[in-house]
């Protein structure tokens, strides 16, 4: 929700929910990689 305020307070428009990518299982704890995606509207 944070991330999506952001977004909104810089002028963008989110289009869709976000989604989580995990690339680790969830048993490494050291050098995780994970993201988060937000669609936006792009014009």
């Amino acid at each position: 929700e944070k991330l999506q305020d952001i977004l909104r307070k810089k002028g963008f428009k989110t289009i869709g929910n976000p989604r989580f990518l995990g690339y680790n299982p969830p048993f490494q704890l050291v050098g995780r990689r994970n993201e988060v995606i937000i669609p936006i509207e792009y014009k």
